[in-house]
């Protein structure tokens, strides 16, 4: 015996007619007929008298719709209960400062707007402590560059990640045709902290090659890092997301798509676990804006 059985048996009892409560519950007549065929095969009694129409409930069916009435209605009730929940429920995002930043702020707003009663908690953190948090439960989903195939996590690719370079609006470099590691590494560096995504590509391109290299300064956003270039205390690598339109009046913007490799960004969670009915609405509304970088 099955609750869509039941469901079925209750709403023809309800309606007096089979093809009525096919449409309500948005069946065909055959499922809803199988349904109360089905219970009656099971209970071993007729539970309609089909003989007169409208068809009515028998004896047996009488008794029964009176115990099955109380279980489907309290079950729905239990269903609103838990969806009412699961939509309120905590969402605890955890990101990088650039992706928070430059990618997801419109984003963001639009969620709020759709669902003003879901409680949005937004944390900020390099890719790797976006892992740890998720490995502790202390976050339901993270938006990352692409990670490592690691078993425990699951990643969906968003939006390409690229790099460029930035040096001053007038530093030796923009005046380069062809841009190298070697030519890099022979200026001072404004980088990102040692457990960014960024820092480690970086810092692992010039390994490769056996660059020496100097980091001047480093810093948690690439904001800061912005504002330092500009000042030609050093030129930076950077996620090409964290570059605005407006940026170009003060810096030199390059593309090292042919120097570094472009990555993947996106969602990423930990595997087995579920989300919630407010994340599930949440990773719906930022994959437009994430198609868009």
């Amino acid at each position: 015996m099955e609750i869509r059985e039941l469901r079925s048996f209750v709403t023809v009892s309800q309606l007096r007619s089979m093809s009525k409560a096919a449409e309500k519950l948005m069946l065909g007549q055959p499922t809803v007929s199988g349904h109360i065929k089905k219970l009656e095969d099971e209970l071993g009694f007729n539970l309609f008298d089909r003989i007169k129409r409208p068809i009515r409930l028998t004896a047996p069916g009488d008794k029964l719709f009176e115990i099955a009435e109380r279980l489907v209605n309290d079950l729905e009730l239990l269903n609103e209960d838990i969806n009412k929940i699961e939509e309120e429920a905590p969402i605890t995002v955890a990101t990088t400062h650039e992706i928070i930043s430059h990618v997801l702020f419109e984003a963001i707003a639009h969620f709020k707007s759709d669902n003003p009663n879901a409680h949005l908690r937004i944390r900020t953190r390099s890719s790797t402590d976006v892992l740890k948090m998720l490995q502790e439960n202390e976050a339901d989903l993270g938006i990352v560059p692409q990670i490592t195939r690691e078993p425990e996590f699951q990643f969906e690719a968003m939006f390409p990640y690229r790099f460029v370079l930035i040096t001053s609006k007038h530093h030796p470099l923009s005046k380069t045709p062809v841009i190298t590691a070697n030519d890099i590494a022979e200026w001072p560096l404004v980088l990102m902290g040692s457990q960014t995504f960024s820092r480690r590509i970086v810092e692992g391109e010039f390994r490769r090659k056996g660059l020496s290299y100097d980091i001047i300064l480093e810093l948690d956003n690439m904001d800061s890092i912005k504002s330092y270039v500009s000042q030609d205390i050093g030129i930076s690598i950077g996620p090409s997301i964290a570059i605005e339109n407006s940026d170009k009046d003060a810096l030199n913007v390059i593309p090292l798509d042919t120097l570094l490799p472009v990555e993947q960004a996106g969602l990423v969670t930990l595997r087995g676990r579920g989300l919630t009915t407010s994340a599930r609405k949440f990773v719906d509304t930022i994959r437009p804006y994430m198609a868009k970088v």
